[in-house]
Parts: structure tokens; C-alpha cells; sequence
């Protein structure tokens, strides 16, 4: 056996989401580490998108990436030369911590680089999305406030009937996204903590809040749709 091998939580019983290779034509990204990592191209201002779709129900992921880094979401894949957060139903938390949604940035919450581990809340029981950047949630941000929805961003319902993780660049400038939906590493780097959802479930560095899970099928058979 050659190369580096790591370890994996997929199993015939349960798979994790990865980022989506099959949707990815205009994007022309290359993907690496059993798709848990992209880059973009030049050519254009895109976005990927992860393989499972969500409707209802409460999920937990964690990103990072160089440059822009975006921590995201959308309702559906790219179809044109669009930024994270240039349409309706995407959102898009820059590395200048701008939110970007509909075509329009407005200050949000902190600046981060590189080596921030951004965390991804989203609750489709109430329709609110909530940010991190290494552990401390966004615009004081609590996940657990339910319907209250204290500093959440309010996603309604999706258009496509699934949201689905996301990540990208802007300016068509070629970026490296990393996604860590609960096997425990960004690339080749494990995370120092395995920190598992409420059923035992993931390797994340940070706690997921309490309720949220790991976007994986046993999870989404459980709790999701």
C-alpha cells in the first residue's frame, strides 16, 4: 500500500456526506481525500455542493478552506457564473465577515483565515441557519433557542424542497474547500478533539449543539428527510 491513508466512519450501515462530484459542471472543481475536499477554477464564480439534502430535522457540519473560505448553504447547485450567496436561497459568510444572500453583503460577524474551522448549524424544525468560526456562533448566535431563534439568519422554506451544504469562491479566483461532516479530518489533518454528535455519532473538533447531527444516512433515516 502506498500514499497516506486515513480513517473513515463510513460503513455499509451509515455514509457521511461528502462534497458532490456529480454536481459540478459548471464548476469544473477537482475533488480529493474520497471527496471530502475541492478546488475551484479561474473561470468562473461558483459553488459546490454536498451529496445529501436536508428538509426538515437538525444538522451539524464543519468547513474550512484558503482564501475565501465560505461557509454556506443553498437549495440548489450551480447553474451560472453565481457567487455563494448571489441568489435567493444561498448564503455565503466571507472571510471579510460579510453574510451574503439574494445579491446583497451586509457586516455580520468576525473576519477569519485559513486555518479557522468554521461550524455549520442548521435547524430545518424552525427554518434558521446559524455560523461559527471556531466554536463561537455568529452574531451571538444559539443554536438551542429553538423557535426564539436568538441571532440565527432565517432560511424559510427551500425552493427545491432540500437545502444542502455548500462552499465556494468568488471572483472566479481558484479556491480549496475542505468539509468535514463527521469522519474526523479536513484533508489529511485529523481533528485533535473527535468531538461526536448525541448519539455517538462523527468526529468533529467542536461539540455539536445539543439536538444537532451529523449529516450522514443512519441520521438522516432518524431524524431528517
Amino acid at each position: 500500500t502506498t500514499g497516506t491513508l486515513t480513517a473513515t466512519y463510513d460503513n455499509p450501515s451509515n455514509n457521511f456526506c461528502t462534497w458532490n462530484p456529480l454536481d459540478n459542471y459548471l464548476q469544473g472543481a477537482t475533488f480529493a481525500y474520497g471527496n471530502t475536499q475541492f478546488t475551484t477554477t479561474t473561470t468562473a464564480e461558483s459553488w459546490n455542493t454536498g451529496t445529501f439534502g436536508v428538509s426538515k430535522g437538525k444538522w451539524y457540519w464543519e468547513v474550512q478552506g484558503d482564501m475565501f473560505g465560505i461557509a454556506g448553504l443553498v437549495t440548489d447547485g450551480n447553474t451560472g457564473a453565481y457567487y455563494l450567496g448571489n441568489k435567493v436561497d444561498t448564503w455565503g459568510y466571507y472571510v471579510d465577515g460579510k453574510l451574503w444572500t439574494n445579491g446583497s453583503g451586509t457586516a455580520w460577524g468576525d473576519t477569519h483565515n485559513t486555518t479557522d474551522i468554521m461550524g455549520v448549524a442548521l435547524d430545518l424544525d424552525n427554518n434558521f441557519l446559524y455560523l461559527a468560526k471556531t466554536n463561537v456562533w455568529q452574531n451571538s448566535g444559539v443554536p438551542t433557542s429553538g423557535a426564539t431563534g436568538t441571532g440565527a439568519i432565517t432560511v424559510g422554506t427551500p425552493s427545491s424542497g432540500f437545502y444542502y451544504p455548500a462552499n465556494g469562491d468568488y471572483g472566479g479566483s481558484a479556491v480549496l474547500c475542505t468539509g468535514n461532516f463527521g469522519n474526523g479530518y479536513f484533508g489529511t489533518t485529523a481533528v485533535t478533539s473527535a468531538e461526536a454528535d448525541g448519539d455517538g455519532i462523527g468526529a468533529f473538533e467542536y461539540a455539536p449543539p445539543t439536538g444537532y447531527y451529523a449529516l450522514c444516512t443512519k441520521n438522516i433515516k432518524a431524524y431528517g428527510g
